[in-house]
């Protein structure tokens, strides 16, 4: 679109002059990691705040104008990391200016967590019984187990 201002030069004949700048907005790629290692330390608002950590890491999906946080298959959240306190959707300095603006589907930070229950399906026309042990997620193994081939 196009903006037209009027900047007054007191030292010119007229004293003011005419200006028609054109100006464009584009969407910037948050999830992008080229992104992020550029203008991270320039622009923190505009990093991710995913929550990536564990099995059940949450995805980040560009979106025009903003970013989502999507959970993996058999997760529920919102995909963030805690940010602020629940129920403060924005940050502000101690002047009272707005700092950060988080996405739209921000809902308090839950990360993703697993939520489904494992199936199992015994095959064949004589069950025997089968045991499982504990399991800390969805994609976790017990790493006392020894890499022989005894598992």
């Amino acid at each position: 679109f196009h903006v037209n201002y009027t900047v007054e030069t007191p030292w010119t004949t007229p004293p003011f002059v005419g200006v028609v700048r054109e100006v464009s907005v584009q969407d910037v790629n948050e999830c992008d990691v080229g992104f992020v290692r550029r203008y991270g330390e320039q622009c923190p608002e505009l990093v991710p705040h995913c929550d990536v950590r564990g099995d059940a890491a949450a995805a980040c999906v560009n979106t025009l104008g903003s970013y989502e946080c999507q959970c993996p298959e058999y997760t529920t959240g919102d995909g963030f990391m805690p940010l602020r306190k629940e129920g403060i959707t924005n940050d502000y300095n101690t002047d009272g200016v707005l700092l950060m603006t988080h996405p739209p589907s921000y809902m308090g930070g839950t990360g993703c967590v697993d939520t489904h229950k494992p199936h199992i399906k015994v095959l064949g026309s004589d069950p025997k019984i089968l045991r499982v042990g504990k399991s800390d997620g969805w994609l976790s193994y017990n790493s006392d187990i020894s890499d022989d081939n005894d598992r």
